[in-house]
């Protein structure tokens, strides 16, 4: 291949069901390639799957959700792609919650679509930045896989800022799924 690595993975993206890419593609020393991620998960048309370089089984599945349909859409998008790990792996829903008023209705509909699908689910509410609570969740969990969406394409690349990157790729190496519609 001689073009572009994201445009290319970009475009391939319309005829995958997943993408998987590796955390060394993001933090080798190769020029351009710390972009890459960004990229793909800002413009990719299939759900996008970060793992670390190091194999760890999933044990815990963490699934993030803020009330927002793009939440919903990549939980259903996880549970569809990979139905083993979702009945043998641990799940705990994180619903984030700014606002009270709208989110519990959308909290109870999701809550009664996972007990359907997840044998082994519970149901946390937390409140504060995303980022944040996802992070201090993971830390306390024996080898998680975050399940995350995005709002359209910007909530993505908001949610990989480097901050909010460099701590949750860098420092915890955790694998990652996110999809946005």
């Amino acid at each position: 291949d001689k073009g572009v690595p994201a445009n290319e993975l970009v475009r391939e993206s319309i005829f995958s069901d997943i993408i998987i890419l590796g955390y060394q593609t993001f933090f080798s020393g190769v020029a351009g390639e710390g972009s890459i991620l960004k990229d793909v998960l800002t413009d990719a048309e299939c759900p996008v799957l970060i793992v670390p370089n190091e194999y760890k089984p999933i044990e815990t599945l963490l699934l993030a959700f803020d009330g927002k349909p793009s939440s919903a859409f990549a939980i259903k998008q996880f549970t569809l792609l990979f139905p083993e790990l979702v009945l043998k792996a641990n799940a705990s829903m994180i619903h984030i919650s700014n606002t009270k008023e709208n989110s519990i209705e959308d909290g109870e509909l999701m809550k009664e679509y996972l007990t359907v699908h997840y044998p082994k689910i519970n149901f946390e509410t937390l409140s504060g930045q995303a980022d944040e609570v996802i992070l201090n969740f993971a830390e306390v969990q024996k080898n998680p896989l975050i399940v995350m969406g995005a709002y359209g394409r910007s909530g993505v690349s908001r949610f990989f800022s480097k901050s909010a990157a460099g701590k949750l790729l860098k420092e915890k190496s955790l694998p990652i799924f996110v999809a946005h519609r």
